[in-house]
């Protein structure tokens, strides 16, 4: 099967946020709060993904 877009998964703990995303391999992560989640949305608008999980 051959999937086409950039898909993003996120693993959500109380105190960090870790990303990964499928084909590049890209992997960063983010303290959950209010300045990770703003790092974190910064990050996905520049991959503009097709899919957050």
């Amino acid at each position: 099967m051959s999937f086409k877009g950039t898909f993003v998964g996120i693993n959500v703990s109380k105190a960090r946020l870790d990303v990964a995303v499928r084909l590049t391999g890209q992997s960063w992560g983010v303290d959950n709060g209010e300045k990770g989640l703003k790092e974190l949305v910064q990050g996905l608008k520049a991959l503009s993904p097709t899919l957050v999980v």
